[in-house]
């Protein structure tokens, strides 16, 4: 029934929207009003201050000469609405008074600019005209926003790649903004970034109107517009108006530039190379910063050009960027050595072991035992060798797993030949597959330094090209009909290298977003087709059509060629498909992963989404009434065979552990009852290596995708009404009221899946398939259709520079986790096999390879079973969907020199705060996988077939906690200066830090239910202060200013300079104290340290070895406890730093201008450290008691990601520009 109430509830909006939004298509496909464009509003009184009505109003834009007509009411008033962004001339006329005219008036979009009017007795033909900048005063609405406009974007240095969301850093409430995901699945290099406490999920960018999520990862936006393209970014973060929604972070709309009556336009290229930049911050070898910098060469060029096709009515504009990124990448990998590959594992023997009648193992350098302790005996351990002598056990022995008890692993053989311990052939066979592999002429390289750990450098050739294309139509085609079309185009390549070459291996890193190994490619399109109509002065309508196509697709090398199955012979591994080609995966513990290193590639995704709004605008008397609709629809189309609890991908995996070759020595009392060993040998990598070249795998698996490309989508619904009264020319008020729903998503031909965790069902631990035989399509899951959003506000003028406002709303968590939903059992199916016994023991050889995986058949009534090693992700039957609460109280002052100082008091609060739980996370501390309720529910250990797969449920199951003081101080550009200073004072509380994370896996928290309120801690994304300022310079020389005004060859070289910069100091993130967790034994669940001291001293040092905190008050906590300290308790290092740019314009002609640029990023060259280590067990360094040189806890070791592509060292980008 619920299914059904559902499907008619869809069909009566979808009727009733369909409706609403074919009437506004046929009188127009448009934009939308308040969110794409501006309102001006204003009064007008006579010289005693009474109101005139009757007055002629005239707006006119002075880029295209499009002009608006008003009528001042009974009250005096005016209001424009759906006003296109730019600066614009306003004229009023009426009888007996002088004509008013004042120029230069900004409109930007998603704002109300006021320009009140007292007229003057006079003759019509007189005119007054006004050119005094208007006020940077927000009059007339609540909401907390920023806009950020073309000039701004232009003038700033902004990092490498020149992305506009750069600038989000230096905005109030923001976190610094970071680089996200792989090139090939996020090509635009969208940053992700949070917003006044709320998770980075629920921030809503649209390009002139249109969402454009990366529907698989809403964190980030799917395209980015070229920079040259923009002619203004409008950021609301708080207090949203009612249009406003599917966002609770921040609503950000990106308006493209339009053609004017005037032919503008510009040419640029920026080049940056290895040569001006710094040596980066190497911190595990600064000696290597010597000699030739690795190669990096930047090129990003273009142009743009906009005008009239038909004066006054139909303009175009246009723009091209291409972005050429070149570098040599360099890494260290560690590979077996020569001996490894020969058998000879004789170089890993360690100490010899000893056996002292207390019941502990004692070490000597040299064979035999040292003394006993007092009251104790000591005797060699002695094992037997597989050429049958007996010789003393030592640390690192390779011992055969064919020999000794199967069960416990007990009395195993160690590998010896001619007499050499540790030495397998030519006395046993090697395994020929992995020689193969081992074959430096085919395969792996061998080593070019010496040791066992990192003996191979290795460099190669990285490159990522990108073509985007920006284009805007604008028709006035009549005084009360306008057409708005636009067009980008994204194209890019990419090419990483890997450290094993023909071998693939790890991708080689540092060139930030280089994750995918191999070629990455794709198109992402965007498309609007948007207008307005004026019925009457007083009633006006907008809609708009939009749609948007992501298409990112990443081929590891060897794609269409079967490595695993023909040129290596291991069956099972590669399939028929060309997504199932390629190498496997062969992990070997401690060494570099040889095939395939990542368990999601290859992948090819189209992911589409397309939007349908229609708005109308109500004027009457004091009252401006907007009301409308907003319908989405996003879609997954992919085919990537990754899977929540597969450890491989399409083509199978094997890995390689020490426990396979090592042995339970025979001592007294060393195995269980249960057969568990209680004193095993000491191993080492070579164990792991040795592993390998026997070709025995410890665990072995492969995702098998059943349909060539599977398919999601889900709806979004939404409808408001909202009334901006303006009670007097003072005092306005804002309120509304949203209606948001969110459907169950679904598929093509069915709905999506669920895992049912409920015991008491008839379909405990099953799957429905949704909309297969009785289960309903949306499969019972309960959503809300009555999920309201009120919005309030006010705006209070208390003097002509002085403005009071406040506003209150609700906003909706709009997270579907596609991502998670859109592969589930029976859509993907697992092998995981490791042998029952333990770890000790190989679950086969690579000659034996993979078994045949069966295509799950769906029964006819779609319940279907499910193996308990098969990991799920899914909803839970209800569904509360979390909102975010967010107010504010804000002053605004007009200061003395063309300065506005804002203060304002900004808060939000989670309910419901949502994020992915695992249901089969362990509850009882110590328990182990015995207490994991699935598992327990499922029959425990005494089910071969119970579940121990992690199975999540996207839900709700905490609260956040954001309060801040924001202020500014902004200088408008006067006499050559112009410049704004940012503050935000806040904190930011959660338990979870964003919606598509979990608690336990993602940030580091627990998932025991029992413990959650310990969850509640600073976000890990907090920052106590940021403090952003950034200017822009003339510098006054040269003609027209202060000195040097006279003319002449110094006034020529010296006039014409402006510098530019913005300069960031934040508070450094928070973290976290973690110890080991093997006495916590809680899975799913992540153990702090305990704090031993009752002050935590901060020492500071970066410098490599030594501790930013003391070490020495926190210890590692054994014992089945939560250890006393808590989550996100320390800070790290803060963040300075400083982007610096010097511009330099030469005027060719009247019309011709030509720039120089030099712009510097991070120009003080200040590393901005990363959080120390945090794991007591990584050991004290030294100079402590106890501690070593290996030893790094509560050390820096790193850089922290500054949304600067892995160049954190001081960069030099120099550009010319030309302008017309």
């Amino acid at each position: 029934m619920e299914g059904t109430r559902q499907a008619v509830l869809r069909f009566k909006l979808g009727a009733v929207l369909g409706a609403a939004l074919t009437i506004g298509l046929m009188a127009v496909p448009s934009a939308r009003a308040q969110v794409l464009y501006g309102t001006l509003v204003g009064h007008v009184t006579d010289p005693n201050g009474a109101a005139v009505p009757g007055a002629k109003v005239h707006l006119t834009n002075q880029g295209t000469g499009v002009s608006l007509v008003a009528l001042t009411d009974s009250a005096g008033d005016f209001t424009f609405t759906d006003v296109v962004g730019g600066p614009y001339t306003l004229q009023l006329v009426r009888e007996g008074f002088q004509t008013f005219e004042r120029k230069d008036i900004p409109v930007t979009n998603n704002a109300v600019a006021r320009v009140d009017v007292g007229l003057t007795i006079g003759a019509v033909t007189q005119t007054v005209e006004v050119t005094s900048a208007a006020p940077l005063l927000q009059t007339d609405t609540s909401e907390v926003h920023a806009n950020v406009d073309a000039p701004v974007l232009e003038q700033l240095p902004v990092p490498l790649g020149r992305n506009y969301q750069q600038v989000y850093r230096a905005l109030p409430g923001f976190s610094p903004p970071s680089n996200s995901h792989s090139i090939p699945t996020n090509p635009s290099r969208s940053l992700a970034f949070n917003v006044n406490g709320t998770s980075n999920n629920q921030n809503n960018t649209r390009i002139d109107g249109v969402s454009t999520y990366n529907v698989q990862l809403p964190h980030v936006a799917s395209y980015v517009p070229s920079l040259e393209s923009i002619q203004e970014v409008n950021v609301v973060t708080d207090s949203f108006d009612a249009e406003q929604g599917f966002a609770g972070g921040a609503a950000i709309n990106v308006e493209t530039k339009s053609g004017t009556n005037q032919i503008h336009g510009s040419l640029f290229e920026y080049h940056s190379n290895n040569h001006t930049a710094a040596w980066p911050m190497l911190f595990d070898n600064a000696a290597a910063n010597v000699g030739n910098k690795p190669k990096l060469v930047f090129n990003q060029f273009g142009g743009a050009v906009g005008g009239p096709i038909k004066k006054d009515k139909l303009f175009f504009f246009s723009s091209y960027e291409g972005t050429l990124n070149h570098r040599t990448l360099q890494a260290f990998a560690s590979v077996l050595t020569p001996a490894m590959r020969a058998g000879d594992f004789s170089g890993g023997l360690g100490d010899f072991d000893c056996f002292q009648s207390d019941g502990s193992i004692q070490t000597s350098s040299s064979p035999g035992c040292p003394s006993a302790a007092a009251g104790t005996t000591i005797a060699p351990v002695m094992v037997t060798t597989t050429e049958g002598t007996s010789v003393q056990a030592q640390d690192g022995m390779i011992f055969n797993p064919n020999t000794g008890d199967p069960a416990s692993a007990l009395g195993r053989q160690v590998y010896s030949c001619g007499g050499a311990i540790n030495v397998i052939a030519p006395c046993n066979t090697l395994d020929p597959i992995a020689q193969i592999m081992l074959d430096p002429a085919q395969f792996v390289a061998l080593p070019n330094r010496s040791g066992a750990r990192r003996n191979l450098f290795v460099s190669g050739p990285f490159h990522f090209h990108r073509n985007q294309v920006d284009n805007k139509i604008d028709l006035y085609a009549s005084d009360k009909l306008r057409f708005i079309g636009t067009f980008g185009f994204l194209h890019y390549d990419s090419l990483a290298p890997t450290r094993l070459g023909p071998a693939l291996g790890n991708v080689m890193s540092g060139s930030g977003g280089t994750s995918n190994p191999g070629h990455g490619h794709g198109n992402t399109y965007r498309t609007t087709i948007m207008g307005t109509y004026t019925f009457s002065p007083n009633f006006l309508m907008d809609a708009h059509f939009g749609y948007a196509k992501q298409g990112t697709a990443s081929e590891q090398p060897f794609l269409g060629k079967n490595i695993g199955l023909d040129t290596l012979g291991i069956p099972g591994t590669n399939g028929t498909r060309r997504f199932e080609s390629g190498w496997p995966e062969f992990d070997i513990d401690s060494f570099d992963t040889i095939g395939i290193d990542s368990n999601f590639m290859p992948y090819f995704r189209q992911d589409p989404q397309n939007q349908y709004v229609v708005n109308f605008n109500w004027i009457k008397n004091k009252h401006n009434l907007r009301f409308g609709s907003d319908l989405a629809r996003e879609a997954l189309n992919h085919t990537q065979a990754e899977f929540l609890s597969a450890a491989f991908g399409a083509q199978g995996g094997f890995d390689f552990n020490r426990g396979v070759t090592t042995s339970c020595l025979p001592v007294p009392g060393a195995v269980n009852a249960d057969n568990s060993c209680n004193f095993v040998s000491a191993d080492s990598r070579y164990n792991s290596a040795a592993s390998f070249v026997l070709g025995l795998s410890d665990f072995r698996g492969k995702a098998f995708q059943v349909p060539d490309v599977y398919h999601i989508h889900a709806w979004l619904y939404s409808a408001y009404l909202r009334d901006r009264w303006t009670y007097s020319p003072r005092l306005t008020f804002d309120y509304g009221l949203r209606w948001e729903h969110y459907p169950v998503p679904a598929r093509p031909d069915r709905g999506i899946e669920r895992y049912d965790p409920d015991p008491a069902s008839a379909t405990f631990n099953k799957v429905l398939v949704c909309g297969v035989g009785t289960v309903p399509k949306d499969c019972g899951i309960e959503v809300s259709s009555r999920l309201f959003a009120p919005r309030v506000g006010f705006a209070y003028r208390a003097t002509d520079t002085f403005v009071v406002r406040g506003g209150y709303g609700i906003t909706y968590d709009p997270y579907f986790g596609l991502e998670s939903l859109r592969n589930n059992y029976p859509v993907m199916v697992q092998l995981n096999q490791s042998n029952p016994l333990g770890g000790f023991f190989p679950v086969g050889s690579l000659g034996q390879g993979l078994p045949a995986i069966p295509t799950p058949v769906i029964p006819s009534n779609g319940v279907i079973d499910i193996a308990g090693d098969v990991g799920f992700s899914g909803w839970p039957k209800k569904f509360d969907r979390g909102y975010v609460q967010s107010w504010n109280l804000t002053l605004q002052k007009q200061l003395r020199w063309g300065f506005t100082g804002q203060v304002g008091y900004v808060a939000t609060r989670q309910v419901r705060e949502m994020g992915f739980f695992n249901l089969n996370s362990g509850q009882v501390v110590g328990a182990g996988s015995a207490g994991e309720p699935l598992f327990a529910e499922t029959g425990g250990f005494a089910n071969p077939n119970a579940r121990t797969a992690a199975t999540i449920e996207l839900r709700p199951f905490g609260s956040g906690h954001y309060d801040s003081l924001q202020a500014s101080l902004q200088r408008r550009y006067t006499k050559g200066l112009a410049l704004t200073v940012n503050y935000t004072w806040g904190k930011a509380i959660d338990q979870v830090d964003n919606s598509d994370e979990n608690p336990g896996d993602d940030d580091g928290r627990l998932q025991v239910l029992s413990l959650l309120k310990f969850n509640r801690a600073l976000a890990g994304y907090d920052r106590t202060h940021n403090l952003e300022i950034y200017h822009v310079w003339d510098l006054p020389f040269g003609t027209g200013q202060r000195w040097l005004a006279g003319g002449g060859v110094l006034s020529k070289v010296a006039g014409g300079w402006q510098l530019s910069g913005l300069a960031s100091f934040i508070t450094g993130s928070p973290f976290t104290v973690y110890s080991s967790g093997s006495g916590f034994d809680t899975p799913g669940s992540n153990q702090t340290a305990d704090q031993v001291k009752a002050h935590v001293s901060k020492l500071g040092s970066v410098d490599p070895g030594l501790p930013f905190y003391d070490p020495l008050a926190f210890g590692d906590v054994n014992a089945a406890r939560l250890g006393t300290s808590g989550f996100n308790i320390l800070r790290g290092p803060g963040i300075a730093n400083y982007d610096f740019g010097v511009y330099r314009r030469f005027k060719l002609s009247e019309r011709y201008n030509l720039e120089f640029r030099m712009e510097s990023f991070n120009f003080t060259n200040t590393p901005h450290f990363d959080v120390p280590d945090n794991f007591v067990s990584d050991g004290l360094p030294a100079g402590f008691p106890g501690g070593s040189s290996d030893g790094s806890f509560m050390t820096v070791t790193g850089t922290i990601n500054l949304a600067r592509e892995g160049l954190d060292q001081r960069q030099f980008e120099f550009a010319l520009r030309l302008f017309f």
